[in-house]
């Protein structure tokens, strides 16, 4: 499945909005058009998952070839942006909005930032992996540094989101 097509309006209601003619239903088609826009990229309705999906899309509209960085960057894997995707659909919406950005091997980057001492990186694979680095202070106050390679089906693999969690939360209180 590519989901390439569905990045820009992520929770689409409607694809077409009218095989009418003439000028009447121009207008009425056009008036429909804004208010289904301006439904799909509500950050009200989506939370922080469409301002990073808006992001991941203008990402991926830059990265389209190899040397994209003026270096040796690869092109984003498409296998990572369709993954990305659906990860991020998945989110959260009380997750603050993670930095996204593309690894030089042309994997897909989300990074969470709570302050000096807390921060979150999560690297998204072609195939349902997740490789992932953390560092948080701990219930004792020493730091917590974590990292590893998580599976995931489309999903936030339960330490990574526990994770996630707790960063924003720290940084929201």
């Amino acid at each position: 499945m590519n989901v390439a097509s569905d990045i820009i309006n992520p929770y689409s209601l409607f694809r077409e909005i009218s095989v009418a003619a003439g000028p009447d239903a121009c207008h009425v088609g056009k008036v429909l058009e804004g208010i289904r826009d301006g439904f799909e990229n509500s950050v009200f309705l989506f939370g922080n998952a469409q301002t990073a999906l808006a992001a991941l899309m203008k990402l991926a509209s830059e990265t389209t070839e190899d040397g994209w960085d003026g270096e040796d960057g690869s092109k984003m894997a498409e296998g990572s942006l369709n993954f990305a995707v659906r990860l991020l659909k998945e989110m959260p919406r009380e997750w603050a909005v993670p930095t996204v950005d593309l690894d030089p091997d042309g994997e897909v980057s989300l990074q969470w930032y709570g302050g000096p001492d807390s921060r979150l990186s999560i690297s998204v694979g072609n195939s349902g992996k997740i490789s992932y680095a953390w560092i948080l202070p701990s219930e004792n106050g020493k730091l917590e540094r974590v990292h590893g390679i998580a599976e995931s089906d489309g999903l936030f693999p339960p330490t990574i989101s526990e994770a996630i969690s707790k960063l924003c939360a720290q940084s929201a209180g």
